[in-house]
């Protein structure tokens, strides 16, 4: 699997492209064809609109904006005629999109947020790749009775047509919350369904638009009130919105949740709300974490963790509560979206006892694996920290991790939860913690202050251990304890990580040390794209370099020493002095090779790395170093000099 991994990523190098771009490209007909799987190096002037176009032959693709400057897009078909698609912050203040296109032409536009933007940009067309969706919603499903089924690990292709409009109006009587209409008699409760939606098209609150809670046969109650009283005589209409509902099940007492409304098929739906519902299609309470939420104007994606207790729960889909703000008027409110779900059951894998005191340290401490339940006690005195682990982690995942009151008196009221990563195997040594001191809602124990957190591990290959503290002297901090955990190993998404770390003096050979680094600050290794490093400081004869990349280097994914159990990636680091380099070192164990020539002014050589749109190359891990070729330096009789190194971790989104 790992040689297919392999080659997958590193036998296609002509798959990548880095070009320049071409003006003039600020109209439609001058667009610019782009080749997927290409990154445009561009500049937007102030002012300026940037155009471009590209042929697909069909699947799921990022299309992003990487730079220092605020950015919006817009994706259009192949005439122009249509927006199938419009972001603003997809990633910080960078544009994206992310769509499952079907084959054909599609154009790109580029501009500013604001009218004083400009700057240079690199704008990425991923390779096609394949997200399938696992099933479709079934219409109607409306209603909590017709709710679509799913299931952990479900992706949904769903959609919201437009609004309708169902009702034209003029006001009679009116104050903060009501709404008389005045010509027409109503059907009592005929709009008390969370879809109906009283939008005032003349008069002093021209455009708001409030969601109706109820209504009698005279007049119509808003859900909250309009921020100024309407006036007699003003007209409005009731638009009937579209709306989705899920159905999801939880067998286990308590399950980690989560979900996420966002892209779909081409036609995207900028902007939606939802609401989660229990058994009874009731908005749930702040115990349950958000009861509803609307995705932020600027961007195309909700998503909630959560821990839900056994039982039917519903998330019910629907359009944004309040008007977008930032969007031209040809970006798509109405369109296709992806509702997706993660199940992961708690309390399932039987019961782990703490290990005899003192558990306190790697070796002793006490064993437990993802779906079991841990009981343990901790005091005020001289047992204040449990240690349990080891929790391995071989891929990316999610990890939930939350303390409750125990069975035995007395039961611990307060706690607090550390995570740590095992860094050094070899000593046992632990790295710093992350600590979750709140957040557990579903305490079972009145007046009970206990810790969950949540934790996105983007690094395969993992080790790490979970410390529950008696956090002071109080007597509250003393007694019987439950640990509750669970690791969703397929995360909703899992953004690419970038580490670059220091290697190789001066001293290695002449001064100028090669350092590479990104060839855009914020750009990060993504399923699809080119990723491109920059390499400084290649002054030798010809600025000639190499790029030695490879699967193993100095340290493992885990931190630890090469050569300790947790490391597979031996034998590095190589010192280099036996071979006439001294004082250097080789931190990457060569798997590929490939020469670097820098531009003889900035000494500078830009290596662009190709990343498939294979799904099975999220959390591949490589190791990049660059060497800098100099024969005629006599403290390095070997010629090479190798610089600082890089890890990445490819992922599946930016954020």
């Amino acid at each position: 699997m790992r040689a297919i991994v392999v080659s997958l990523l590193l036998a296609s190098p002509l798959l990548a492209q880095q070009i320049a771009e071409v003006e003039p490209n600020d109209t439609l007909a001058a667009a610019q064809l782009v080749a997927a799987g290409a990154q445009v190096d561009a500049e937007l002037l102030v002012g300026e609109v940037d155009w471009f176009r590209f042929v697909t032959t069909g699947g799921y693709m990022r299309l992003a904006v990487t730079a220092a400057i605020d950015t919006q897009m817009e994706l259009w078909d192949a005439t122009g005629a249509n927006c199938l698609a419009f972001n603003d912050d997809g990633q910080g203040l960078q544009s994206s999109v992310w769509m499952n296109l079907a084959a054909g032409a599609y154009h790109l536009k580029v501009e500013g947020f604001s009218a004083t933007t400009g700057g240079s940009y690199a704008l990425e067309v991923s390779l096609p790749g394949v997200r399938p969706l696992t099933q479709s919603e079934v219409e109607p499903n409306d209603a909590l009775a017709t709710a679509t089924v799913v299931a952990g690990g479900a992706q949904v292709g769903a959609s919201l047509r437009p609004p309708i409009a169902v009702l034209t109006g003029v006001a009679g009587a009116t104050n903060t919350t009501t709404v008389t209409q005045s010509t027409t008699a109503l059907i009592a409760n005929q709009y008390a369904d969370g879809r109906h939606w009283l939008r005032y098209t003349a008069g002093a609150n021209t455009g708001q638009e409030r969601r109706i809670s109820a209504n009698t046969t005279a007049d119509m109650t808003m859900a909250t009130g309009f921020s100024s009283t309407p006036a007699p005589g003003d007209a409005f209409v009731v638009m009937e919105y579209d709306a989705d509902w899920f159905r999801f099940d939880v067998a286990s007492p308590r399950a980690l949740v989560a979900f996420s409304i966002t892209d779909g098929d081409d036609r995207w739906l900028s902007g939606f709300s939802y609401q989660l519902l229990d058994a009874s299609g009731t908005q749930v309470s702040s115990v349950y974490g958000v009861g509803n939420a609307e995705s932020d104007a600027y961007l195309n994606r909700l998503t909630s963790f959560r821990v839900l207790t056994a039982g039917a729960w519903y998330v019910r889909v629907f359009h944004r509560r309040t008007a977008l703000s930032g969007p031209p008027a040809a970006a798509p409110l109405h369109g296709n979206y992806r509702f997706e779900l993660q199940v992961r059951d708690m309390n399932v894998g039987g019961v782990a006892v703490e290990a005899a005191e003192p558990n306190n340290t790697v070796a002793r401490a006490t064993p437990i694996a993802p779906g079991q339940q841990g009981r343990g006690v901790v005091t005020t005195g001289t047992d204040t920290v449990d240690l349990w682990g080891p929790i391995a982690v071989p891929t990316q995942a999610l990890l939930c991790v939350q303390t409750d009151a125990g069975a035995t008196a007395p039961a611990l009221l307060d706690s607090t939860i550390n995570l740590r990563q095992l860094t050094d195997p070899a000593t046992g040594a632990l790295g710093a913690a992350t600590a979750a001191t709140t957040g557990n809602t579903l305490n079972t124990t009145a007046g009970a202050s206990h810790a969950r957190g949540t934790y996105q591990l983007l690094l395969p290959n993992t080790v790490y251990y979970v410390e529950v503290v008696s956090p002071g002297s109080a007597a509250t901090q003393s007694g019987s304890y439950v640990l509750e955990l669970s690791l969703l190993d397929a995360p909703p998404y899992a953004a690419g990580t970038v580490v670059t770390t220091a290697a190789n003096a001066a001293g290695c050979g002449t001064a100028g040390v090669p350092t590479i680094g990104r060839a855009f600050a914020t750009e990060l290794p993504i399923l699809g794209q080119a990723f491109v490093t920059r390499t400084s400081n290649l002054n030798g004869p010809g600025n000639l370099g190499l790029m030695v990349l490879g699967l193993s280097g100095a340290q493992g994914p885990s931190g630890a020493p090469a050569g300790s159990p947790q490391s597979i990636y031996n034998p590095q680091p190589l010192a280099l002095t036996l071979l006439g380099a001294p004082g250097c070192t080789l931190n990457v164990s060569p798997l590929q090779t490939d020469v670097l020539l820098a531009d003889p002014g900035t000494l500078a050589a830009d290596y662009v790395l190709p990343i498939p749109g294979a799904p099975g190359l999220q959390g591949f891990t490589l190791f990049l170093q660059p060497a800098k070729l100099d024969f005629l330096t006599p403290a390095n009789a070997l010629g090479v000099q190798p610089g600082n190194w890089m890890r990445i971790v490819v992922g599946t989104r930016a954020f």
